[in-house]
C-alpha cells in the first residue's frame, strides 16, 4: 500500500472517529459541555471565516492595478496573436 492510501485510510478513520467523539460531547455528554462544545464550534468557525474575509480584503486592497491603456495594449497584442495564428 502506498503511503498516499495509507494516510487518506488513516484521515478517514480519524475523521470517523472525532465525528463520533463530537457528536457524543454534543449529545450525550452533560448540558454544560454540550453548550460549552457548540459554542467553541460555532466561535472557531466565525474565526475562520473572518480570516478568509480579511485575507481576501488584503490581497484586493494590496494588489495593484492594471491602467486602462495597459489592458488594451494587451487586448490588442492577443489580437494580433489570433489573426497570425488564423494565417
Amino acid at each position: 500500500m502506498s503511503y498516499s492510501r495509507l494516510a487518506g485510510f488513516l484521515l478517514i478513520c480519524l475523521a470517523v472517529v472525532f465525528a463520533i467523539i463530537y457528536t457524543w460531547l454534543v449529545f450525550g455528554a452533560g448540558e454544560t459541555i454540550s453548550i460549552i462544545v457548540v459554542k467553541l464550534t460555532v466561535y472557531f468557525s466565525m474565526l475562520i471565516l473572518f480570516g478568509i474575509i480579511g485575507y481576501i480584503g488584503y490581497v484586493l486592497a494590496t494588489t495593484p492595478s492594471i491602467p486602462p491603456e495597459e489592458i488594451e495594449k494587451m487586448i490588442k497584442e492577443l489580437e494580433k496573436e489570433e489573426v497570425e495564428e488564423q494565417k
